[in-house]
């Protein structure tokens, strides 16, 4: 009431549930919790407008109080993984709900990352007002090819592409254990220890070695690199005792699991860009769940091939967008009618 008055601070203590002997464990957390606006406009005699406008005015007041003491500290620096992973939450719902703001922010954010973030091709952990830290583990580089691959599906742009295959290469080069399989957490380069360990349990955030193995399976089909496809089984039995004895603590690790042995497809579709057909298929896709097909399309076989050399061969028909519906590389015979190609994708 000090600051308040009378009046006012009625009003703001009852709406935030504020109380002499606190609303919490002796202390009052302001909240709104289980309040009926309509009661208290009853109870204080004040119409909706009324009461918007001096909760409003109370809180200015209290807000410049506020600011006459020393603010909280506050953890401002920005984390590569954290945001890596929101990207890759923004641009799967730009993808999913058409929304370009979404995907905009995250392509903002990924600037921000690949101009502060990475030195000389190599990721780092942090950055605040300027300072660069600490050299990146392989939740960092896991995270961020999650979050180039999420780009790619949310925009096809190939160029996103290219930038999962080059973080993929750097991370085998830094990562991988060549003896036993999996990644380890720390980089070649960085501090030797005595010894380098591997993390895929799956905690608050799902596991650098977790995340990988989504990704890099995708990617490898992605652009046909059946020697990571070869690589990667490794992991499955590097990691067998940790995840068999106990699944519910490695979920993000099968989710890979899964994405190696569940029935999958590539679709493969070539046309110009601003073609309707080939508008509406791809729209079609992005907003339907089909987590175990690959997608990669463009206006020709060749142009997709400087990404995904086993495309070079693969031509549009009479010049209309054709599709490519293959199994393990296996095709059936290409496709123009749009009807057709969705009725065989189960997307009409």
């Amino acid at each position: 009431m000090t600051h308040l008055g009378e009046d006012f601070g009625a009003l703001f203590c009852a709406v935030y549930h504020i109380t002499n002997e606190g609303n919490f464990e002796g202390e009052n957390i302001p909240h709104t919790i289980s309040i009926s606006f309509d009661d208290i406009k009853a109870s204080f005699s004040i119409d909706d407008q009324t009461l918007q406008s001096r909760l409003q005015e109370a809180r200015h007041i209290l807000q410049s109080v506020r600011q006459q003491r020393p603010a909280p500290l506050v953890d401002d620096k920005v984390l590569t993984s954290w945001n890596a992973l929101i990207i890759a939450a923004l641009a799967k719902a730009g993808r999913v709900f058409d929304a370009e703001e979404a995907i905009r922010m995250a392509k903002q954010a990924m600037s921000f990352l690949e101009t502060h973030l990475v030195q000389h091709d190599r990721v780092m952990v942090r950055y605040r007002e300027g300072d660069v830290k600490n050299l990146g583990f392989i939740e960092d580089y896991a995270h961020m090819l999650k979050a180039y691959m999420s780009l790619y599906e949310a925009t096809f742009e190939l160029d996103w592409l290219e930038k999962a295959t080059a973080i993929a290469e750097n991370m085998f080069e830094l990562f991988w254990d060549k003896e036993k399989g999996g990644f380890f957490f720390s980089g070649s380069d960085a501090e030797a220890l005595i010894v380098r360990e591997k993390e895929v349990y799956d905690g608050a955030m799902p596991s650098g070695n977790s995340t990988a193995l989504k990704y890099l399976l995708m990617l490898s089909r992605l652009t046909g690199r059946q020697d990571w496809l070869d690589t990667l089984e490794q992991m499955f039995q590097a990691f067998y005792v940790d995840v068999s004895s106990y699944p519910s603590g490695h979920t993000a690790f099968l989710q890979g699991l899964l994405a190696q042995y569940a029935t999958k497809r590539e679709i493969i579709i070539l046309g110009k860009n601003g073609d309707p057909q080939k508008e509406q298929l791809l729209q079609a896709l992005q907003k339907r769940f089909m987590p175990f097909d690959i997608i990669l399309t463009a206006e020709t076989g060749q142009e997709l091939a400087k990404i995904a050399p086993f495309t070079k061969d693969y031509k549009t028909i009479d010049g209309k967008t054709t599709v490519y519906i293959c199994e393990n590389y296996s095709c059936r015979q290409p496709i123009t009618d749009i009807d057709e190609a969705m009725a065989q994708l189960s997307l009409s």
